[in-house]
């Protein structure tokens, strides 16, 4: 396997990973019942994302948090669906590529997954979370 190299690799990577997560049992009912995702506009915010993420293009220039605490509203996010998340994504980067960019974005997905998996720990249960 080769390591991730640009653009087309994260392509590859998101469209890969959506298609799992489109009929994944703790998923994909958040994505398609209730976020409702529009797939043509949400894919390619997500390749901007991840693009600059990886190689710091600077593509994209959104403020995902805000959306996902609407989402939030609807449906609780906790350790099971950011538990989940982190595994296909891992899983599905680890199926496609491998090397140093690879082991990279790997790395950057959790820790994503854990800082947002405590935020909305502590938004969704304030009164069980501690700042250490």
């Amino acid at each position: 396997m080769e390591d991730i190299k640009d653009r087309q690799d994260l392509i590859i990577i998101v469209d890969t990973f959506y298609n799992t997560v489109k009929s994944d049992e703790t998923l994909g009912y958040i994505f398609d019942d209730v976020m409702h995702v529009n797939w043509d506009t949400h894919l390619p915010k997500m390749y901007d994302f991840w693009e600059n993420i990886l190689f710091q293009t600077g593509s994209y220039s959104g403020r995902p948090f805000p959306v996902h605490l609407q989402v939030n509203e609807k449906q609780k996010l906790g350790d099971t669906e950011f538990n989940r998340w982190i595994q296909v994504f891992i899983d599905t980067v680890n199926s496609l590529y491998q090397g140093a960019n690879a082991t990279t974005l790997k790395q950057k997905a959790m820790n994503l997954q854990v800082i947002w998996k405590t935020k909305f720990n502590y938004i969704n249960n304030p009164e069980n979370s501690r700042i250490v």
